[in-house]
């Protein structure tokens, strides 16, 4: 699979069911992409349902909660590609 020159950066705030659902049917866009969920809500580790979707995500769980922006520019900085792609957690 040829490596794209995209991260998809997904930041994440609770409503967690509809995430997951919504993760799985837009995995299939993913290919060659980085993707990174950025989990904004301290008391919830999502880890293990996201791998369980696509392991192939790198997921950041903050410990504090950083807000829109300081969730989503943490994960531009964690971003290894030319570009960026910002897709809130409630696209299909």
């Amino acid at each position: 699979m040829k490596k794209q020159p995209i991260t998809i950066i997904i930041p994440v705030y609770k409503n967690y069911e509809m995430f997951f659902r919504y993760l799985e049917v837009n995995k299939k866009f993913f290919a060659g992409c980085e993707v990174i969920v950025m989990n904004d809500y301290p008391d919830q580790n999502i880890t293990n349902e996201v791998n369980k979707i696509y392991p192939e995500a790198c997921i950041v769980n903050n410990k504090v909660n950083l807000g829109f922006a300081g969730n989503v520019n943490k994960g531009v900085a964690k971003s290894t590609r030319d570009y960026v792609f910002l897709m809130n957690s409630d696209v299909v």
